[in-house]
């Protein structure tokens, strides 16, 4: 934060009024004057110090980020393995029902032709 300006609003009016400002302008100056001083105005060291936790706040958001995704890919991983397998396993189940039927369309034919000569 920076220091704080000291501002005699007192002296200051009473100096206005003495080159010439009416009681009203020159109490009204001094208000506007003293309450200006009286904000606090950021410094460069102000401004460095935010610029330099924002940075740290920013790489520490990008390093989560970065985990996130690493973890996420593995798990899409992990489930596209998964996916594989399990369409594997039911291209095996097809197969063999395709030809358990074949088998028995077969039998079915020899016993249909045995039967009709």
């Amino acid at each position: 934060m920076s220091p704080q300006v000291l501002f005699n609003q007192f002296a200051y009016s009473e100096r206005l009024k003495r080159g010439g400002f009416s009681e009203e302008q020159a109490r009204a100056s001094a208000e506007a004057l003293g309450e200006a001083f009286s904000e606090t105005v950021a410094t460069k060291a102000d401004l460095e110090k935010t610029e330099t936790a924002l940075r740290s706040d920013v790489q520490r958001l990008e390093a989560k980020v970065e985990a996130e995704s690493r973890r996420l890919d593995a798990k899409i991983d992990l489930f596209k393995a998964e996916l594989r397998a399990g369409i594997a396993k039911g291209n095996k189940e097809v197969i063999r029902w395709v030809l358990a039927i074949n088998a028995a369309s077969a039998g079915l034919l020899f016993t249909a032709m045995k039967l009709f000569k």
